[in-house]
């Protein structure tokens, strides 16, 4: 626990930037003083501590030159998360990848459909890649054929069970292992699981907020901000988020006093909801600038 600091001491920057210049990252530096850290974000002193996370996308040809150096978005979005984000919004991810644009148009194919799923290496990756050709290959039952290695035997239910508990909510259970959901579905077993999102209902009495790194919509970085159990911490946020397809940047995970659904309403008032669909908790998320970032953190220290 970090030593307690006496009244008014991170009203200076200086006392703040040397706090968090005694961490190796923004992660590290929430967990051993959330405090500073906090003071820190309000006051946009982050990529002053940690500048090895930042490069200059604001031209073009550099946010180009560092996405040829992938064979997918995939791959981007995941060993250069903010440059994807600044490729995705300026529109430049057709120009870094255009077969895959070509093949976009038919997926009736099925020929088309096998070719696209055979550059991912997992059906998670191939839904993340091209959702469109990922759902055209699990209605017609050609994921099998794309990852025969997934297959089981599943007519013992521990197998099936054992499966089901490798992910976080039914709807990542079924997308990810649909041979193994049907047959949980069809025996009852379900209910059997213990989903981490499905578990005990929430103690609704902590609010948290992370920044989806590499997210952007209109200029502003995408946050999630959510409702848990102050008990169960940070560990299933991050687990959750990852889940998703985030690399998570936790800014706040506090407990508070009121209601947490109902803060959680005010703060989803704020900033713009970027219109992510198709996974759970993607309703949750905001488009916030810096001063509604620092009204949001405001409001739930009111509540703490």
């Amino acid at each position: 626990m970090s030593e307690r600091k006496p009244a008014g001491y991170w009203d200076d920057d200086a006392n703040v930037l040397a706090e968090g210049r005694k961490y190796a990252s923004r992660k590290e530096f929430y967990r051993g003083n959330s405090q500073a850290y906090k003071v820190a974000c309000r006051r946009n002193l982050l990529d002053q501590l940690y500048p090895s996370l930042r490069a200059d996308w604001s031209d073009n040809a550099n946010v180009l030159a560092e996405g040829r150096k992938y064979v997918s978005r995939a791959e981007f979005k995941r060993e250069s998360a903010t440059a994807y984000g600044v490729a995705r919004q300026r529109k430049l991810l057709d120009q870094l990848y255009p077969s895959k644009n070509a093949l976009r148009a038919d997926w009736s194919d099925d020929a088309n459909v096998l070719a696209e799923g055979r550059k991912y290496s997992s059906r998670k990756e191939f839904y993340r890649g091209n959702n469109g050709a990922y759902d055209a290959a699990r209605k017609r039952n050609l994921l099998d054929q794309l990852y025969p290695s997934l297959r089981a035997d599943w007519s013992d239910d521990a197998s099936v069970l054992a499966e089901g508990c490798k992910y976080v909510s039914r709807a990542e259970f079924k997308r990810e292992s649909g041979s193994a959901y049907q047959v949980a579905w069809q025996r009852n077993l379900l209910d059997l699981i213990d989903w981490p999102e499905e578990n005990a209902p929430s103690d609704n009495d902590a609010i948290y907020i992370w920044r989806a790194v590499g997210e952007y919509f209109n200029g502003h970085p995408v946050y999630k901000i959510g409702v848990t159990s102050a008990r169960l911490g940070t560990a299933r946020i991050e687990k959750v988020g990852r889940a998703a397809g985030f690399e998570v940047d936790l800014i706040c995970c506090e407990p508070v006093q009121c209601k947490a659904t109902d803060l959680e309403a005010k703060l989803h008032i704020l900033g713009e909801n970027p219109g992510y669909t198709g996974f759970d908790g993607c309703t949750e998320f905001r488009a916030l600038s810096p001063a509604s970032l620092d009204s949001a953190i405001t409001i739930i220290r009111q509540s703490v």
